[in-house]
């Protein structure tokens, strides 16, 4: 079972909220590995990325995140909690708000994810997230409950590969607000404190069902500071950005910094993310 006071913290923040985002979430660590993370299992966007890697390492983790996007000019902020120590099934609970500026008054809202995963056997885990979208667009209000789905498949100590399905309970494909999507990503462990990732995801619902490619890595110096770079070429909003980040990872705190930009000159839209965890 959760730990109730944090839970209850995070409960509360949702209840207390307004109506609800859309669309695929990634903290800065993920931002920083050019958001290569379906595959690695590790962090609190496991969440939002694939659920199944709650169940890959114990802890009890509360983490949240700011994040500002200057092509759509919105800016996001969340917190979670993911709890895979009190017993055999993990948990994760999300609150999430987006807002826009006033050049691009797109959409505006909140979130709230709630995830379990399970070993199945040793090697492959298995998880399921459930979102509530209360979000308002262009095209007016989106009130939705949809699902993701998620496998992580782990058959050596250095290899983990991920398959996902993103809001396939439900989806909301009228004002792209929450589309079908299904992804896959392989991390690799090949040197202690190394990893090496690459994922993909098609969105099924969208004319012509484009598609993304994320390729990044991280490498920790002296066990406590990650540094992070990563590349990402999106079909759906015709950009390729390149990103970096950095971290400080104690054995109670945490804190990530990302940036990301995009690679025409033409088209700069800059991506900033920070983030602070405990872990307890």
């Amino acid at each position: 079972m959760f730990r109730p006071i944090p839970l209850l913290l995070v409960l509360a923040l949702s209840l207390t909220a307004a109506p609800a985002l859309a669309q695929q979430v990634a903290g800065p660590r993920a931002l920083g590995m050019g958001e290569a993370h379906r595959g690695v299992g590790l962090g609190n966007d496991t969440l939002f990325l694939n659920p199944a890697g709650m169940s890959l390492a114990p802890r009890y983790v509360i983490e949240s995140f700011f994040r500002h996007d200057s092509g759509t000019k919105a800016s996001l902020f969340s917190i979670s909690l993911i709890d895979s120590k009190s017993g055999p099934v993990a948990g994760g609970l999300a609150y999430t708000y987006e807002w826009v500026g006033e050049e691009s008054s797109v959409r505006a809202g909140s979130r709230v994810d709630m995830g379990s995963s399970y070993a199945l056997a040793k090697f492959l885990l298995f998880g399921i997230t459930m979102h509530y979208h209360g979000l308002q667009t262009a095209e007016g209000q989106v009130n939705r409950v949809t699902g993701d789905t998620g496998f992580l498949i782990v058959p050596a100590s250095f290899i983990s590969i991920g398959i996902t399905g993103h809001n396939v309970i439900n989806p909301v494909p009228e004002t792209n607000a929450a589309p079908r999507m299904f992804g896959g990503g392989i991390n690799l462990r090949i040197v202690p404190g190394l990893n090496l990732a690459f994922d993909w995801r098609k969105s099924v619902e969208i004319e012509g069902k484009p598609a993304a490619y994320h390729f990044g890595g991280e490498y920790y110096l002296g066990q406590s500071f990650p540094i992070r770079a990563g590349y990402t070429s999106d079909e759906v909003l015709d950009q390729q950005r390149w990103s970096l980040g950095l971290g400080v990872a104690l054995p109670s705190f945490g804190l990530d910094v990302s940036y990301s930009r995009t690679i025409r000159s033409t088209d700069r839209v800059q991506v900033f993310a920070v983030g602070i965890y405990l872990v307890l």
